[in-house]
């Protein structure tokens, strides 16, 4: 079996998994959504790389906050090995903020692929909500005790 079939066949059987997924479906050959009620997960798989590629758009920073939003993103990227490996970035210049992570094909299974979506949902929802919020600072908020993260 390719990664190809295999991927396709773990995104049939991740739905069933977690009552909180509303729906899976394909995007395009190498992509698939997995929405949950208020985030949507994209699965993209990396041919060349072995692994999916999962992201989450988070929003897009006010003009007055990017200085903090953007120091916040990038001292929790800082963080990959308390955070599995979890990562942030910009969609484009001024764009909205993605929070990505990436798993093995080779050790996928449906449960794993389940769990790592619904915790990237998770924490996409306070990412939202401290951009939501208007008290953007570092006494504020903590990567670490706000996601819940033990070192």
């Amino acid at each position: 079996m390719t990664d190809q079939e295999r991927v396709a066949r773990l995104m049939t059987e991740v739905g069933p998994l977690d009552d909180d997924i509303v729906a899976v479906a394909q995007t395009s050959d190498d992509s698939w959504a997995i929405r949950f009620e208020d985030v949507d997960i994209e699965v993209e798989r990396d041919p060349l790389g072995g692994r999916l590629v999962l992201s989450a758009e988070i929003a897009v920073p006010r003009r007055e906050d990017r200085v903090t939003v953007y120091e916040a993103l990038l001292s929790y990227s800082m963080l990959w090995r308390e955070t599995g490996g979890l990562r942030m970035a910009l969609a484009e210049p001024g764009g909205a903020a993605v929070q990505l992570v990436d798993v093995s094909i080779a050790d996928l299974t449906p449960k794993l692929l389940a769990t790592v979506a619904a915790n990237l949902a998770e924490r996409t929802l306070v990412w939202r909500a401290f951009l939501a919020s208007d008290q953007q600072d570092e006494q504020t908020f903590n990567p670490l005790t706000d996601m819940g993260i033990k070192i």
